[in-house]
């Protein structure tokens, strides 16, 4: 698969029918409560419980997307577009995602079905959480940037400033480990002014700024250089001498004209006599 790789709706699982006797047996009774209608939610819920105790998860995922496509063709027809109806499908969605993922094997069916639970609760972001683990383990990086950056568009900014804060740290941390150091710095940039005691992305940045990606720039290097400072002075707060001097050593060495690095590291130098 390319790195734009986007699922599509899965196809109908044929399912072998079980068998059945005169005697009313119960996911006989489900399954004839189905055939006359597919959306019945309960018969499904007590169908798919019953198939999942059973461990026939096969069956029981094609029971709920069965369902799904019911619950589905009524919402577009405008017969039950309810908030409740809308969020019972996006539950439904993670459930049988849960089930390919993680006893079915099915990657690109959870990643659909993820998808889909997203699109119907955008604010639930476990959906895009399960979805950026999969692209992750099938190395399409692009991909979970694409998730993050549709992550940050839905929270919009009457979200929490630290959580804007956290998915833009993860943002940066992923660009910068996969070649956009660039990229990476304006979004960890971004989440230190979002959450000013978000001491992780401080760290990030000044790893990025000091590396090779910036050698020779001066202005990128001096915010390295004081980043490791803040660092270091918050180490030295917490009477981290050691950890300090190894922060204070790393600002001295991408800005070794500074003064400020300077008295900082002989301080936690004397610091560290005592």
């Amino acid at each position: 698969m390319s790195d734009d790789y986007t699922p599509t709706k899965p196809q109908p699982v044929d399912v072998p029918g079980s068998p059945r006797d005169a005697g009313g047996d119960p996911e006989a009774d489900l399954r004839e409560a189905l055939a006359a209608d597919p959306a019945d939610q309960r018969a499904a819920a007590s169908l798919t419980t019953l198939l999942i105790a059973a461990g026939r998860f096969a069956e029981a995922a094609a029971v709920i997307e069965a369902e799904l496509d019911a619950l589905a063709a009524r919402a577009e027809s405008g017969e039950d577009g309810s908030p409740a109806a809308v969020a019972h499908r996006a539950e439904r969605h993670r459930q049988v995602a849960g089930l390919w993922d993680g006893k079915l094997g099915r990657v690109d069916r959870a990643l659909y079905h993820w998808q889909q639970a997203w699109q119907l609760e955008p604010l639930r972001t476990e959906a895009l959480e399960a979805a950026r683990a999969i692209y992750a383990s099938l190395g399409k990086h692009k991909m979970v940037a694409q998730l993050y950056q549709a992550e940050l568009e839905i929270l919009g900014d009457a979200a929490p400033a630290e959580r804007r804060a956290r998915t833009r740290l993860a943002l940066g941390r992923l660009l910068a480990r996969h070649g956009d150091p660039r990229e990476a710095a304006t979004h960890l940039e971004e989440a230190i002014h979002l959450d000013p005691e978000l001491h992780e992305a401080r760290e990030a940045l000044a790893e990025i700024y000091a590396s090779p990606s910036f050698s020779g720039v001066e202005e990128p290097q001096r915010r390295a250089g004081a980043l490791f400072v803040e660092l270091g002075r918050r180490r030295m707060a917490t009477e981290d001498t050691e950890a300090a001097i190894l922060y204070l050593r790393r600002a001295l060495g991408v800005d070794p004209y500074s003064r400020e690095s300077i008295e900082s590291l002989e301080n936690a130098l004397i610091r560290a006599e005592k």
